[in-house]
């Protein structure tokens, strides 16, 4: 049987909330997380955001495996029914204008 290891140097997670942050720490830190902190980040709901900025270069609607990407307008667009919130797209925006909130 052959087993893969993979090291990560970094993880870049997004928090909208003080609770959001306690829970990411402790979930990192290896530490049990208490029901009440699951329950208080589990009804926060996530959408994709196309900031204003967007130039329409693409970058973002080629690295989209879900297709949920599309210019518009001369700026990209999300089909938020078939986005699955990876943020793959944003580390393809030279502009910084995708991010998941």
């Amino acid at each position: 049987m052959r087993y893969l290891i993979v090291l990560l140097a970094s993880i870049a997670v997004g928090m909208a909330t003080n609770a959001e942050v306690d829970f990411n720490v402790a979930f990192f830190e290896g530490r049990p997380v208490p029901e009440g902190l699951r329950r208080a980040v589990a009804g926060n709901m996530r959408t994709l955001v196309v900031e204003d900025w967007c130039t329409g270069c693409g970058r973002c609607i080629e690295r989209c495996t879900a297709q949920a990407l599309f210019l518009a307008e001369g700026k990209a667009r999300v089909d938020l029914s078939l986005c699955r919130l990876c943020g793959y797209c944003g580390s393809a925006c030279p502009e910084f204008a995708l991010k998941i909130v």
